[in-house]
């Protein structure tokens, strides 16, 4: 943690972060379960929503889509993500079968990209999930064999993304 942390930030993160859980969320549902005044969450989110981060509806709040517009960057952004977006298409379009690729951070799993399926159901980009373990991917088919030949035909990354491993179910 920094030496000098703004507790100002911190509060208004806490505010994000109880509105995602329970948006759309009002001024006393939000001081409520951040136990801080109706007037200090009423201040932050009256300065998100200038930011464009809130959108106030009628004194009902959600989050803005600006948020969108910031994690596609930092995907974007990810050498890995890149790298992967390739390998990931190309195991999708081979088993038929819903690819993602999944990035490590901050101990968590977090869903960085997976191709269009009109069919998938699980989660979608940006999901956080679980506890991350760095440079691990599973890969669920029945057949060793044809488990074996899409993991071959994965390009690694450069030596700077780390050390990859790849683990297979049986």
């Amino acid at each position: 943690m920094a030496e000098h942390p703004v507790g100002a930030t911190a509060t208004t993160f806490r505010v994000v972060d109880a509105l995602r859980a329970s948006q759309p969320a009002g001024v006393t549902e939000l001081a409520d379960r951040l136990d801080l005044s109706k007037s200090a969450v009423h201040n932050h989110l009256a300065t998100l929503e200038a930011l464009d981060l809130a959108v106030n509806d009628d004194g009902t709040y959600r989050l803005g889509l600006r948020f969108l517009d910031y994690g596609t960057s930092v995907r974007d952004e990810l050498p890995l993500v890149g790298t992967g977006r390739g390998a990931v298409d190309s195991l999708a379009a081979q088993s038929g079968a819903t690819a993602s690729l999944v990035v490590p951070e901050f101990g968590h799993a977090v869903y960085a990209y997976a191709p269009p399926n009109p069919n998938a159901v699980g989660p979608s980009d940006g999901v956080r999930t679980g506890t991350a373990r760095s440079g691990v991917m599973s890969v669920h088919r029945t057949n060793r064999a044809w488990r074996l030949s899409i993991v071959e035909n994965i390009p690694k990354p450069p030596p700077s993304h780390g050390v990859w491993s790849f683990a297979s179910t049986r």
